[in-house]
């Protein structure tokens, strides 16, 4: 398995450490409770990228999907590198018109963990993200360009204890490293110019 966006992120001096745990009625090493962990990880890192991330705006004058041209223009006004990962929602993804939306399900990890296209042209990956806020009228895309969490060294690092709870149940506890990695992020909102209007009214008046 190599992610690439999530496996090998060039490492700041910062890091955190955090745990995932379930009970399981067995104490045998159970592979769920790893995917289950890398899930968390994956949720973890998504959120530094909305702290980090610097958000433009396109205006939606028309109510008919922008040019895919538009976006990544915006995604460079932004970011330091042509190489981009790009994070949509469902509704995000196939309003643009990226390619057909259609989520892999046959490997071991959830769909979500797998590229959906590439931006010809661009040297850019889409994927689809439940982390991707949902709105109405509002179309949000997120694009690193750098992978955002170093996870070789999270699975190198990880330890794995189990130990006997109450009822015959056993405790999975995976203790990890969540490190803070050197990208720059974007988030791109499309958003009806009506609906604009009305914000920066109501931000006057207040």
């Amino acid at each position: 398995m190599s992610i690439e966006y999530l496996y090998a992120g060039d490492i700041n001096t910062s890091q955190s450490q955090s745990s995932y745990s379930e009970t399981k009625a067995n104490p045998l090493t159970s592979p769920s409770v790893i995917q289950n962990c890398i899930k968390q990880i994956y949720k973890e890192s998504f959120d530094i990228i909305k702290l980090r991330a610097k958000e433009v705006v396109i205006p939606d004058i028309t109510g008919t999907p922008i040019e895919i041209k538009l976006l990544t223009s915006k995604m460079d006004s932004v970011l330091n590198y042509p190489n981009k990962f790009v994070f949509a929602s469902k509704s995000s993804y196939n309003y643009v018109g990226f390619d057909t939306f259609k989520i892999d399900t046959t490997r071991g990890l959830p769909g979500h963990f797998y590229e959906l296209t590439r931006i010809i042209g661009a040297q850019s990956i889409v994927y689809y993200s439940p982390e991707v806020e949902e709105e109405d009228d509002v179309y949000n895309i997120y694009a690193t360009d750098h992978p955002f969490q170093s996870m070789v060294y999270s699975l190198q690092n990880m330890e794995y204890e189990i130990t006997q709870g109450s009822d015959n149940d056993w405790i999975h506890k995976i203790n990890y490293t969540l490190y803070d990695c050197n990208f720059s992020a974007a988030k791109v909102v499309i958003k009806n110019v009506k609906r604009l209007r009305d914000e920066k009214i109501n931000q006057i008046l207040s």
